[in-house]
This record gives C-alpha cells, structure tokens and sequence, in this order.
C-alpha cells in the first residue's frame, strides 16, 4: 500500500491482513445483480428443500394463495413484482430456518432492482407457472423437484439479465 506521511513522504508499506479483508472493489450494475441471482441460488434452493420437510398445510395453503394473487396481479407489473418477492419471502419464512429468512428478506430492495430490470410481460405467465411447479413440487413433499424447479427459476430470471445486458 502507498502511504504518505507527513514529513516523511511517499512510503511503500506492507498490507496487513485486516487491510486486505476490509478492501471493496465496487462492481458495475450488472455483475452485482448477477451476484444477487448467484447468492438467491445457493439460498433458495435449499430453502425450498427444507420447505418440503417442514410446511404444514396451511402454509401450503398460503403459497397457493400467493400464486392466486400473483394471477390476480398479472395485469399490473408493479403489483406482480411485489407479490413475486412476497413469494419468495414466504418461502423462507416456511423454511423455519430465522437467518435465511432474514438474508432473503434483507435482499428485498435488490431483488425489486433486479425486477425492474428484468420483469417484462412476456415472462409473467411463465413466472407464476414456474412458482406452481415449485408449490407442487412442496405439496408432493418432493424436495428433488422442488429444487429443480426453483434453480430453472432463477436461471431464467439469469438470462433475462444477460439477455438485457446484451442489448445495451
């Protein structure tokens, strides 16, 4: 590290490890959303397996009731966006395990970012299609299909990304 002191000048110095931990490289737009996605993965599709071993019925219920409202809501983008993260949200809580639910919903503004970036009509009846075979997958306690189903998710909202970063 370059370091100037007064009366002493210009020193070259060695980093310490603390130093080096503390560093933050910001990253463009597009790469941390990518990271965002990344980190939704490696997060969701476990939550959705412990989903499978933990939801009671009523909670099934009540990501069936999401999944109505998201119909309801196809026909007004903002709403539709909301309900999505609502969603997901509700799926972390179900999983029962407190700090993933806390890290996912501590995503929410990002996850929102990410939405208006890449939420276009076309996607919604796949979006809410996609969601039903995740809530499938939860009522038939098969966590295999549920994960599945949950990373073809998030990799379709990946290559909306790209596909949007292409463009530009």
């Amino acid at each position: 590290i370059i370091e100037r002191r007064k009366r002493e000048g210009t020193i070259i110095r060695l980093i310490t490890k603390e130093e080096l931990e503390s560093i933050y490289i910001p990253k463009p737009e597009e790469e941390t959303l990518l990271d965002l996605l990344e980190t939704r993965e490696i997060l969701e599709v476990n939550v959705v397996k412990l989903v499978v071993e933990r939801a009671s019925k009523e909670e099934i219920n009540e990501l069936e009731k999401i999944l109505e409202w998201m119909k309801k809501d196809s026909e007004d983008l903002t709403k539709f966006s909301n309900t999505d993260i609502i969603f997901h949200i509700t799926l972390a809580r179900i999983s029962q395990n407190q700090v993933i639910a806390n890290i996912i919903h501590s995503l929410r503004k990002r996850m929102q970012n990410l939405q208006s970036r890449t939420l276009e009509t076309l996607r919604i009846f796949e979006i809410i299609d996609e969601h039903q075979k995740i809530v499938d997958a939860i009522k038939s306690r098969n966590s295999e299909e549920a994960q599945k189903f949950m990373k073809y998710h998030l990799e379709k909202v990946k290559f909306a990304l790209q596909k949007l970063k292409v463009r530009h």
